[in-house]
């Protein structure tokens, strides 16, 4: 009976662990999510609209270069994934604020994502 109780154990054990290993993994890709918008809203905040259209004129290597936080990889690939998202966010609040940081985002978008154009005109104007 022990040897019954011993082994169940252990195979409850061995389904467990997996389990827990999986949603850790999600928790991480959530917490490193939140990480990176508050690095990206830290960016747009700090940013002034003329110094944006100055940096778009002149391009990607121009604002990565003054704001090395948008250079990295996990920033271009979540505002890739995620950018749209935040900027209906952005739009859809009344503070004026928020909205001058869609227009900032919006901007972003468009100089590290290009194939992005369209949809952020269409999220902007509409």
């Amino acid at each position: 009976m022990k040897t019954v109780c011993v082994l169940l154990c252990l195979l409850f054990s061995m389904t467990l662990f997996p389990g827990c290993s999986e949603v850790m993994q999600q928790m991480e890709t959530v917490a490193q999510q939140i990480d990176v918008e508050a690095v990206v809203t830290e960016v747009i905040e700090s940013i002034d609209w003329n110094e944006l259209t100055d940096y778009a004129r002149q391009g990607y290597d121009a604002l990565v270069d003054h704001f090395p936080a948008l250079k990295g990889d996990t920033i271009r690939s979540f505002l890739k994934e995620n950018g749209l998202q935040l900027l209906n966010r952005y739009v859809a609040s009344s503070d004026d604020a928020m909205q001058e940081n869609a227009r900032k985002l919006g901007q972003i978008l468009i100089i590290l994502n290009p194939e992005l154009t369209d949809e952020v005109q269409a999220v902007i104007s509409g």
